[in-house]
């Protein structure tokens, strides 16, 4: 937009900023007073003499106290000014409990007391400062850093989101505990604007990462970067650090060619250090009051942080550590820690990000790495908040991500979505952000978690109800639990938790958590459908996720409950050979645990359905009654050409790359020489749907192979 001011303003062309600098100064002495810099440009001809006053004012608007001085404007020219207010009385500090925040009104006017310029900036007073051993103190007393990576994104938005739903994001992580916020870039003003009001302490971050350009117009555009962005956000009291660099070795670790050629390797360690070392001077000379980091990824090479010097050059060494997902398990999540603290253990440490996805389609009774579900995330985020606890010298950890964000390059079960977020992309809390509130909100709680799932399909033999664990959060001493009225009893809260083993009857139940001291509760009303592991006459409709041992898949489009695959076994259902697909010669955490391939599949929304398969399998039987009944058979070629052409990936595809296979219904053939890449291209969704009548009972799919193995991805029956 345009801005008209009259020819005589405060200064407009410092980098975005509004011209004027704010330095809170004597607080940790009990005498603060404010240090004003500035700029006035005097666009006449002529010279000007001008006031300017300074008005600090609370937030309500009680003045504090007016400062004035007289300048002489030369023509054509920019006059700076420098003043120091008085000593303050009865100031109070801003902190994440009690963001108390006050403004500074600059008005500029000429020698007969005409305004001719007016601009209002935030001032908090605040001091802090941060121990490689003690961790990070905020006026005088240690402050956890309990904090939150955004990226501002929303449901088929993107990044430019009305002002509404920025501050409706602050207001959420501040109900959710957070108390520090940390950006991939300079996020929108609005946003800067409500951490102050609401206490949120906030790390501005340039977006620089994965790799640089070893020239002098790259480190210069950078610098620039960094530039704007301290100047246009200087007088925000919720900023106490500056970041510039975010895992700026990965381009070299991930996108390389193998092995990397040792020379180039050094040239770039070089590079990116003497870049870092500029970064960090230029930073601390235009902001010496606050904090600086660089962050550091881990795998499979954090050491090369170290032998570059990068573990040297910043006030705070940041490290994202995503053992339990990409790399390693949750049994070395404390060693991790260690070890990257022991690169230098002189300065402060920050677990800058971690996370993992989740997806609310996706849940599971035994909760496996990178599988998804609801369940894995919750229990990754608890393994992490354990190890940190047993470590005080930790200044704090920035939880990645706020909200499920677009990623053209993201595949899994959600692509193009990074789904690590405590919400999703239209802001429903998954339940870890109640795991969290629990222990970083005070005010009491209570939350049963899983609630999300409201429909659900349990495997029985029999029983008129099934028993399973429900974990409800709280941070109360003590809560009770009823499932459709009947009392479960008491329990303790342990670690902000109880579970309890629940009996859910087929239908509706309604649980209900309560404490025991007051009307506070929280409810959930979750639907059970029981399947009968023996088919009979009440089965009308099965879907099973061919290739998937563990999780349950529910489809909100369809309603259809997508139940786990399992091995055939008489008057039931299951494949008779074939095998799961758990090779990851890449991801060796994965390796031999996560079943399918993470490719985005074309021509569906259901990806966890088809991503998942069976290698080899020439017979499923469907032990169904008599009957005539729809089968749906879901079909998709998982791999590229390139990597069915290598024997170590166990594609099932010939020595050719090619897989064709013919396909019979209870001995009738139905396809005929099915050449899933040939006839529709790989990753593409393929559903073919056919009717069968049994007398005997039972229906026979039978896939016999013509070149390769066969692969299937899903079943639906249905009785006509």
């Amino acid at each position: 937009y345009l801005i008209k001011t009259s020819p005589v303003h405060f200064d407009m062309n410092n980098h975005g900023s509004t011209g004027i600098f704010i330095t809170p100064q004597g607080i940790q002495e009990n005498k603060p007073y404010v240090i004003i810099n500035g700029a006035i440009e005097n666009d006449n001809n002529s010279p000007l003499p001008v006031i300017v006053r300074h008005r600090i004012t609370s937030a309500e608007g009680t003045l504090i106290t007016e400062e004035q001085q007289k300048l002489n404007l030369k023509p054509l020219s920019k006059t700076s000014f420098k003043l120091s207010s008085k000593i303050l009385r009865n100031i109070q500090l801003w902190s994440p409990d009690e963001p108390n925040l006050y403004y500074v009104t600059s008005l500029l006017y000429d020698e007969k007391n005409q305004l001719l310029d007016e601009i209002r900036n935030p001032l908090g007073f605040r001091y802090f400062s941060i121990h490689k051993d003690k961790g990070f103190s905020l006026n005088g007393k240690h402050c956890f850093i309990k904090g939150m990576g955004r990226s501002q994104d929303y449901d088929h938005m993107g990044y430019a989101i009305p002002d509404e739903i920025q501050i409706n994001d602050v207001r959420m992580m501040k109900e959710m505990g957070v108390n520090f916020l940390r950006s991939h870039y300079p996020q929108d003003p609005v946003v800067w604007n409500e951490c102050d009001k609401l206490g949120i302490m906030m790390t501005g971050r340039i977006p620089l990462f994965d790799k640089i350009a070893y020239t002098r117009a790259f480190a210069e555009n950078t610098k620039q970067m960094m530039r704007e962005m301290i100047l246009q956000n200087y007088n925000h009291p919720c900023v106490i650090m500056w970041e510039y660099m975010n895992e700026i070795f990965g381009g070299m670790d991930w996108y390389w060619p193998k092995p990397q050629d040792p020379e180039k390797m050094k040239k770039e360690k070089e590079e990116v250090y003497k870049l870092a070392v500029e970064l960090e001077k230029m930073t601390r000379s235009l902001d010496p009051y606050r904090l600086t980091e660089q962050v550091f990824h881990t795998d499979p090479n954090p050491q090369w942080y170290k032998e570059a010097g990068l573990t040297s050059v910043s006030m705070i060494n940041g490290w994202n550590i995503y053992f339990g997902w990409y790399h390693g398990n949750l049994q070395l999540v404390g060693k991790a820690i260690d070890e990257f603290h022991s690169y230098n253990p002189n300065l402060p440490y920050i677990i800058s990000e971690y996370g993992a996805g989740s997806d609310n389609r996706i849940h599971t009774e035994t909760p496996t790495v990178f599988d998804f579900s609801q369940e894995y995330m919750d229990m990754f985020h608890k393994v992490y908040l354990s190890e940190v606890a047993k470590r005080p010298w930790i200044s704090g950890m920035c939880i990645w991500t706020w909200c499920d964000f677009q990623v053209d390059s993201r595949r899994d079960v959600m692509p193009h979505i990074n789904n690590k977020g405590m919400v999703t992309a239209d802001r429903k809390p998954k339940d870890v952000y109640y795991l969290y509130k629990a222990r970083w909100n005070p005010s009491p709680m209570i939350y049963i978690a899983g609630k999300n799932w409201t429909e659900r399909k349990a495997i029985t033999q029999g029983e008129k109800t099934i028993t399973k664990k429900v974990t409800v959060y709280s941070n109360l001493k003590e809560i009770e639990l009823l499932i459709n009225g009947t009392s479960l009893g008491k329990k303790k809260i342990t670690d902000y938790e109880a579970v309890y083993e629940v009996p859910f009857r087929e239908g509706q139940n309604l649980l209900l958590a309560r404490d025991i001291n007051s009307d506070l509760s929280d409810a959930a009303l979750i639907t059970y459908d029981f399947q009968p592991l023996m088919l009979d006459a009440s089965c009308r409709e099965l879907c099973i996720n061919v290739g998937q041992s563990r999780t349950f898949f529910f489809d909100p489009l369809t309603r259809n409950q997508w139940l786990p695959d399992q091995t055939y076994r008489q008057g039931s259902w299951g494949h008779v050979n074939g095998n799961y697909y758990r090779v990851w010669n890449e991801m060796k955490a994965w390796q031999g645990i996560r079943e399918g391939v993470d490719n985005n599949i074309l021509n569906t929304s259901i990806d966890p359905v088809f991503q998942t398969f069976l290698v080899g399998v020439t017979e499923y039987r469907i032990d169904v009654p008599a009957g005539e009944y729809v089968v749906e058979l879901y079909f998709t070629e998982p791999f590229s050409r390139e990597r069915r052409l290598k024997p170590e990936e166990q594609t099932g595809a010939d020595v050719n790359g090619d897989r064709i296979f013919n396909v019979l219904i209870n001995q009738v053939p139905v396809l005929k020489n099915l050449n899933l890449a040939g006839q529709y291209g790989e990753q593409y969704a393929v559903i073919e749907k056919f009717e069968t009548k049994t007398t005997t009972g039972g229906i026979v799919i039978n896939l016999l192979p013509v070149k390769g193995e066969p692969v299937l991805s899903g079943i639906r029956i249905m009785k006509k």
